[in-house]
């Protein structure tokens, strides 16, 4: 069998084109929404997230990675998948049921999403307002 060298380079260089034109295509994220976006701390409500592509998911749909700078109090899943020819997908952000209920502290956190193959991110701000202390009245049985 014999080589055709200059078929093969040929070959390479339109593997090598067809894999950049992939890359340059690559579906960015370019929404990322929180609903709601503020939640009473101690409550353990889960956050629905909402992450929009700039077109179309290929076939196989397009893998979006998520993360949140403060985890051990709002995280949502890993990653989730935008299905093929879709735009949109839906994914849950849990917030933790045992933070101080009463401690006053009120904190905010970035949730990101990013697609590795389009490069940059998009964050939105999750709020978690800090509950009241109750009123407590101490009786005195003198």
């Amino acid at each position: 069998m014999r080589i055709d060298w200059v078929q093969a380079r040929r070959v390479a260089v339109a593997a090598l084109m067809m894999a950049a034109t992939a890359w340059a295509h690559a579906q960015a994220v370019s929404g990322l929404q929180l609903v709601p976006s503020t939640v009473s701390g101690g409550s353990g409500t889960v956050v629905t997230g909402i992450v929009t592509l700039s077109a179309p998911a290929p076939a196989g749909g397009t893998l979006v990675q998520l993360s949140s700078d403060l985890p051990g109090l709002a995280s949502p899943v890993p990653q989730v998948r935008v299905a093929a020819g879709q735009t949109v997908a839906q994914f849950e952000v849990g917030t933790n049921a045992h933070y101080r209920r009463y401690s006053a502290l009120a904190f905010s956190t970035a949730i990101r999403a990013v697609n590795p193959a389009a490069g940059a991110s998009v964050a939105a701000t999750l709020n978690v307002t800090a509950q009241a202390r109750p009123n407590i009245t101490v009786l005195n049985p003198r």
